[in-house]
């Protein structure tokens, strides 16, 4: 808190003499105490001040450092473009793996909810029409079908979308007759909400149809 001091009275003393000499030393003397005395009072009262605001400001900057930290927390870890790379690969591999299994589940597991595919048959499809094609496909008991693992020759990772360039090789049989066709194809992958990677674009095409498969 402030304070404040009133002017010493004048000295009544005749000038000049011993006795008023001391007695200007002694006020001068008690004047100093009382302003280092008023000194330190002011900085402990300064020191109160600041110590009733700091408290709460303490208390302030640790509770956004706890919230800061538990968004950190709450935040899933980016992988990096070699183990992106290696996921989509991963996926691609399995999609041939399945098809060959005959796993029409597995097949579709790789496309994305709101995917959209373009092939020479079809410009603009969707999941359900792919997945419910590819199972009849694979339902088919007097075909046997086998591709290989892809060709991949390229893939750019850029956040949480990739594009995949890559080269497939199907081998289809039905009786006597086979036919293998080579595939070019381009697929753009898109990380889901469960943090895996699936095709929402494709477009695939061949410079010769499968003959088996006409």
């Amino acid at each position: 808190m402030p304070f404040f001091f009133a002017d010493w009275p004048a000295y009544t003393c005749p000038a000049g003499t011993a006795e008023h000499s001391n007695r200007r030393r002694s006020s001068r003397n008690i004047g100093n105490a009382l302003l280092f005395l008023r000194g330190w009072l002011l900085f402990f009262e300064w020191k109160r001040i600041l110590s009733v605001w700091r408290i709460p400001m303490i208390r302030r900057l640790l509770t956004i450092t706890a919230v800061l930290a538990g968004v950190v927390m709450a935040t899933p870890a980016r992988a990096d473009a070699g183990s992106d790379k290696a996921a989509i690969t991963d996926r691609l591999r399995g999609w041939a793996e399945a098809f060959n299994a005959r796993n029409a589940a597995g097949v579709c597991d790789v496309f994305a909810p709101d995917l959209v595919s373009t092939v020479p048959e079809v410009l603009d499809g969707n999941r359900d029409t792919l997945c419910t094609k590819l199972a009849a496909l694979l339902a088919k008991p007097e075909l046997t079908l086998h591709y290989d693992s892809p060709d991949i020759r390229e893939i750019i990772v850029s956040g949480d979308i990739a594009v995949v360039r890559l080269f497939w090789t199907l081998t289809a049989r039905k009786g006597a007759e086979q036919s293998v066709t080579h595939e070019a194809g381009m697929d753009i992958f898109k990380r889901q909400p469960d943090g895996r990677w699936s095709i929402a674009r494709f477009m695939s095409f061949s410079t010769t149809p499968n003959s088996v498969l006409r």
